[in-house]
C-alpha cells in the first residue's frame, strides 16, 4: 500500500467517523435490544462453559454464536453500555471499509474507482441499520470476516506456495467465522468462483479445486445449522408459491428503488402480497432484472470487468435475502453486501464519461446526496419513538410499526396513546394475538373492563393456551364483582394462576384471614397479595417472605391497584396505598407512584405531602414542567411555604412564565416566614431582569410537543396565537396539538383560520383534510386534499397519503 492508498483510506475513514459520530447520541431500542443484549443471560460471562453453550445450536433460535460472543466481550468491558457497543460496531464497519478498498484496488487496479465506490459504500443510508442498531452487530461482524476471506484469497490464498498456503487456510477460517456470525455469507464460495475469472487464467483449475472445502461448508454444516434453528421450516405464504414469487419480485423492485433513492426508509417494512403478474410493481422489477441480464451479457461480450463483477456480485450476495426461500421479508440491512455490487456497476458505468470534471461533479453529488440522507436517517435512530414516527413516513398505516409504538407507549405509562396506536394496528392485524394481549393490559389499567373482555373473547379460540385466557377473564369478572361467574370459569382451569385468582376473590370480598390461610408466597404476585393482606390486617409481614421473591413492580404491584375497592377499612387502605406510593417513589417508578395518589384521592385521603414528594423527585430529574404540575397540586391541596417555593423554583427553571412567577412570589411574601424574605426578594429580582421573547416561548412549545407533552405545548401556542402577532406557524402548531389530543373540532377551527390567512399554505389544507377525515366528513376531506394536491406537486409522501383518502372516498 503506497502513499496514495493511505491518503484515500484516511479520507474515507474521516468522512465515515464524522457522519456516524451522530450515533453516539442514540440509545437502545425497545425491540430486539432487550432480548439480545439488555436481558440476555448468555452474554454475561466469557467462561468456557458459557461460550460452549453459545456455540451449541438451540431449536427455534437464530444461530449466530459469534455475534453473542462479541456482545459478551462488550459486557465484560463496560456492561450494557450503548456507547461501547456502538463504538465496537463502528470499528468493525471501518474494518469492512478498509477491506473493500483493498479488494477493489487489487481487482480493478484503479484507485479512483476504488476510492469512490468505497466512499459511497461507507456513506450509503442502507448501511445505517447495520451500524447504528446495536442488535444488527451480525452484519458488520460477518462482513468483516467475509471481506477478510476475500482479501486473503486474492492476495495469494489461491497459490501453492508456502506463503499462499497459510493465506488459503486463514481465508477458509474467516469464511467459517463469517458463517457463524451470519448465515447469509454462505455465498462466499460463489464470490470466490467469480473472482477466479479476474485472476491468472492459467491456474483456474487449481482454484476450482481449492474452492471445494468452501463449498462443503456451504452444503453440509450450514444447512444442518439452518435446520436446527428452524429457518428451513418456513412455508410459502398462504401455501401459494405463485403469490410468493410475485411478491419476491416486487420486493426486488423496491430494493432497487432504495439503492438509487434511499428515502423514505423504514426499520420494519410491511410486505403486501402481489397476486397479479400485470401489476406494474411486478412488471417494472421484471424489466429491471432482464436489464441486468442484458448488462451481464454485454459485459461478457466486451470483457467488461465492472459489468460482470457488479451484476454477479450483486445477485450472488442478494440470493439469500431474495425471498426465494419464502420468508417474504424486507429490510435495509439485507442490502449490506449486495450494495457493493450495485456501486461497482453504477460507478463503473458512469466512468465511461471521459470529461473528468463532469465525472467528479456526478460523484460528489451522489456522495453528498447519500451522505445527507445518512445523517438525517441517523437522527431518527435516537430512540424507539423517534424511529417509529420517522418510519411511518414510508407507510403511515404500517401495522407493525403502529404495534411497536403501542408497546412503547404502554411501557412508558402513556396508556391512552398506546390504545390509540394499538387500535389502529389491530384494524390491519386482527389475527395478531400479542397485539390483543397488549390492548387487554391497556384496557385493564384504564378500567375499561368490558373492552378487555371483548378482546379476550375474540382470541380465545385462536390462542394456544385457552386456559390462560379463561384465568384473565375470571380475574376481570372478579374486579367487576361477579365472583360467582369468576369461580365458575376457574372450576375447569387446571392452573396455579386459578388458585391465585380465587385468593384475589377472597381479598376483594374482605376475607383477609382466609387469604392468609389459603395462600403461600410461591410467586411474586402471591407474595404481594399476601403482604397486602397482612398490612391491611395491621400485622407485621414476615420480611423473609419478601426477600424470597423479586417483586416485579411494573405488573405485580399494579394489580393491587384494583384490590382495595370492596374493603371497608379505610385506614388500612390508606396505610397500604401510602406504603405503596413511597416504595414506588424510592424505586423510581413515578408513574405507579402517581396512580397511588389517584387512589388515595378517590377515598378522600390527604395527599399534599405525596404530591410534594413527587414534585421534588421530578425537580431533581430536571423535568421542571412535571415538577411544577405536582408542586401546584400540593399547594392547591394544602398551601404552605415549602410547596409554594418549590413551585416558584420550577417555574423559574422553565423561564417562560414571568407574570405567573411574580404573582406566586407576591403570595410567598404573605405566607412565608421573615427568614425567607431575602430569598424571595432575590427571586423577584431575577424575574425582573429576565426578558422572555416570543421566540423563547415558540422553542419551548416545540420542545414540549416533540416530547409528547401536548397539553403544555397547547398552552404555549395558545399564548402565542393570542399575543396579537398571528403567524401561520403558530396556528399550524396549535392545530397539531389539538389533533394530537384528539380534539379534532378545535383542530378544524384552527386549521380553517390558518388557510384563511395563508391560502397558499399546502400543509394547512393537508392537515385540514386529515382532521375532516377523523371527524367523518368525506366531502370536506375531499375538498381539502384536492386543494393540497394542487398546491404541493412535489410533496410525494403527503400526496400519497392524501391520494389514499381520496381513493377511499371516491375522489
Amino acid at each position: 500500500m503506497d502513499r496514495i492508498d493511505r491518503r484515500n483510506i484516511i479520507l474515507i475513514f474521516l468522512l465515515t467517523v464524522f457522519v456516524f459520530s451522530i450515533g453516539f447520541r442514540n440509545g437502545f431500542l425497545t425491540f430486539d435490544d432487550p432480548g439480545l443484549i439488555l436481558n440476555n443471560p448468555r452474554i454475561r460471562s466469557l467462561s468456557v462453559d458459557n461460550i460452549l453453550n453459545i456455540m451449541t445450536p438451540h431449536s427455534g433460535a437464530s444461530y449466530q454464536p459469534l455475534r453473542d460472543i462479541s456482545y459478551a466481550i462488550d459486557y465484560a468491558v463496560a456492561g450494557t453500555s450503548h456507547t461501547v457497543i456502538y463504538l465496537h460496531n463502528l470499528l468493525l464497519y471501518l474494518v469492512n471499509i478498509f477491506l473493500v478498498y483493498l479488494i477493489l484496488a487489487r481487482l480493478f487496479n484503479r484507485r479512483e474507482l476504488a476510492f469512490w465506490v468505497t466512499a459511497m459504500f461507507a456513506l450509503h443510508p442502507v448501511h445505517i441499520e447495520s451500524v447504528v442498531w446495536a442488535s444488527a452487530r451480525k452484519d458488520v461482524l460477518s462482513g468483516a470476516f467475509f471481506f477478510l476471506a476475500i482479501a486473503l484469497y486474492i492476495t495469494g490464498g489461491d497459490r501453492l506456495s508456502k506463503k499462499g498456503w497459510w493465506k488459503y487456510i486463514l481465508s477458509f477460517i474467516f469464511f467459517v467465522l463469517s458463517v457463524l456470525a451470519k448465515q447469509t455469507t454462505v455465498t462466499l464460495p460463489f464470490v470466490l468462483l467469480l473472482l477466479a475469472f479476474f485472476l491468472d487464467r492459467a491456474k483456474r483449475k487449481e482454484r476450482l479445486l481449492f474452492l471445494i472445502p468452501f463449498f462443503l461448508i456451504t452444503v453440509f454444516p450450514v444447512f444442518f445449522v439452518l435446520f436446527k434453528s428452524g429457518v428451513l421450516s418456513s412455508h410459502f405464504r398462504y401455501g401459494n408459491p405463485y403469490i410468493s414469487l410475485l411478491t419476491a419480485v416486487r420486493i426486488f423492485g423496491e430494493y432497487i428503488r432504495i439503492l438509487f433513492f434511499p428515502y423514505p426508509l423504514s426499520h420494519f417494512y410491511d410486505v403486501p402480497l402481489s397476486t397479479a403478474i400485470l401489476d406494474w410493481r411486478v412488471i417494472l422489477p421484471l424489466f429491471a432484472f432482464l436489464f441486468c441480464i442484458f448488462l451481464l451479457w454485454l459485459g461478457v461480450k466486451n470483457r467488461d470487468k465492472y459489468l460482470i463483477f457488479g451484476v454477479l456480485f450483486f445477485f450472488i450476495t442478494y440470493l439469500p435475502v431474495s425471498n426465494i426461500v419464502p420468508l417474504l421479508m424486507k429490510a435495509d440491512r439485507y442490502l449490506y453486501l449486495p450494495l457493493l455490487g450495485f456501486l461497482v456497476l453504477l460507478i463503473g458505468g458512469i466512468s465511461v464519461i471521459k470529461n473528468k470534471r463532469i465525472l467528479l461533479c456526478i460523484f460528489l453529488i451522489l456522495l453528498i446526496f447519500w451522505g445527507g440522507l445518512n445523517i438525517r436517517r441517523q437522527l431518527a435512530w435516537r430512540d424507539t419513538r423517534t424511529l417509529c414516527l420517522d418510519s411511518l413516513r414510508e407507510d403511515p398505516e404500517n401495522p407493525y410499526i403502529l404495534h411497536q409504538l403501542a408497546t412503547y407507549f404502554y411501557n412508558t405509562g402513556n396508556y391512552d396513546v398506546s390504545i390509540w396506536f394499538g387500535e389502529r394496528s389491530l384494524s390491519s392485524m386482527p389475527w395478531n394475538i400479542s397485539l390483543h394481549r397488549l390492548l387487554v393490559r391497556d384496557y385493564l389499567i384504564r378500567g375499561e373492563y368490558f373492552k378487555a373482555l371483548s378482546l379476550l373473547s375474540e382470541i380465545e379460540s385462536e390462542a394456544e393456551d385457552s386456559s390462560l385466557i379463561a384465568v384473565q377473564k375470571a380475574d376481570i369478572y372478579s374486579i367487576l364483582g361477579s365472583y360467582e361467574a369468576s369461580d365458575n370459569l376457574l372450576a375447569y382451569v387446571p392452573r396455579k394462576d386459578a388458585e391465585f385468582v380465587r385468593a384475589k376473590n377472597l381479598f376483594r370480598q374482605g376475607k383477609l384471614d382466609s387469604v392468609v390461610c389459603f395462600l403461600s408466597p410461591s410467586s411474586d404476585s402471591a407474595a404481594c397479595l399476601l403482604y397486602s393482606s397482612l398490612v391491611l390486617l395491621g400485622e407485621s409481614p414476615d420480611t423473609q417472605m419478601l426477600k424470597s421473591t423479586e417483586f416485579s413492580s411494573d405488573w405485580t404491584w399494579c394489580r393491587m391497584y384494583h384490590l382495595v375497592d370492596n374493603l371497608s377499612d379505610k385506614n388500612g387502605v390508606v396505610r397500604f396505598l401510602n406504603n405503596l406510593f413511597w416504595r414506588h417513589l424510592v424505586s423510581g417508578e413515578l408513574g405507579l407512584a402517581e396512580r397511588q395518589i389517584e387512589r388515595l384521592t378517590l377515598i378522600g385521603a390527604s395527599v399534599d405531602t405525596l404530591y410534594l414528594g413527587l414534585a421534588q423527585e421530578y425537580f431533581f430529574r430536571k423535568d421542571f414542567y412535571l415538577a411544577s404540575v405536582f408542586a401546584e397540586k400540593s399547594y392547591t391541596e394544602n398551601p404552605y411555604c415549602d410547596n409554594l417555593l418549590l413551585l416558584i423554583e420550577c417555574i423559574d427553571s422553565m423561564k417562560i412564565y414571568p407574570q405567573r412567577e411574580i404573582a406566586l412570589i407576591d403570595t410567598a411574601e404573605r405566607i412565608c416566614s421573615d427568614s425567607l424574605l431575602e430569598k424571595i426578594d432575590s427571586m423577584r429580582q431575577q424575574v425582573a431582569s429576565r426578558k422572555v421573547t416570543l421566540e423563547d416561548v415558540w422553542v419551548k412549545g416545540l420542545n414540549f410537543f416533540n416530547n409528547g407533552n401536548y397539553i403544555e405545548a397547547k398552552k404555549l401556542f395558545e399564548s402565542l396565537v393570542s399575543s396579537g402577532k398571528e403567524s401561520s406557524d403558530f396556528l399550524s402548531a396549535l392545530g397539531a396539538c389539538y389533533a394530537s389530543l384528539g380534539d379534532y373540532t378545535a383542530a378544524r377551527d384552527v386549521y380553517l383560520k390558518l388557510v384563511s390567512i395563508s391560502p397558499d399554505r399546502s400543509d394547512g389544507y393537508f392537515y385540514l383534510g386529515v382532521v375532516y377525515a377523523r371527524l367523518g366528513e368525506p366531502d370536506e376531506t375531499k375538498r381539502s386534499f384536492q386543494r393540497f394536491l394542487e398546491l404541493a406537486p412535489d410533496d410525494d409522501i403527503r400526496r400519497e397519503y392524501a391520494s389514499r383518502w381520496l381513493y377511499r372516498y371516491g375522489g
